[in-house]
């Protein structure tokens, strides 16, 4: 196996051109894209996210409430 890092740019069309070293023999490769100017979105704490989750509970008190409703169902 042989690694090499090639820097090309992304067209606005989507198409990228690289120039691949004469040296290299024909054959398969296997190409993978490093994207470096990928913009992160806000960030979430996780605290934020408890109960936002469907079955999820925002309280224990809401969870212990849901519980006592399904065991009154079973009588």
């Amino acid at each position: 196996m042989q690694v090499m890092t090639l820097k090309t740019q992304v067209g606005n069309d989507g198409h990228i051109a690289i120039d691949i070293p004469t040296s290299l023999r024909p054959g398969e490769v296997e190409l993978v894209l490093v994207v470096n100017n990928v913009t992160k979105g806000p960030s979430q704490s996780l605290s934020s996210m408890i109960g936002a989750a469907r079955g999820g509970y925002s309280s224990p008190a809401e969870s212990d409430d849901f519980l006592n409703r399904e065991r009154d169902s079973w009588s």
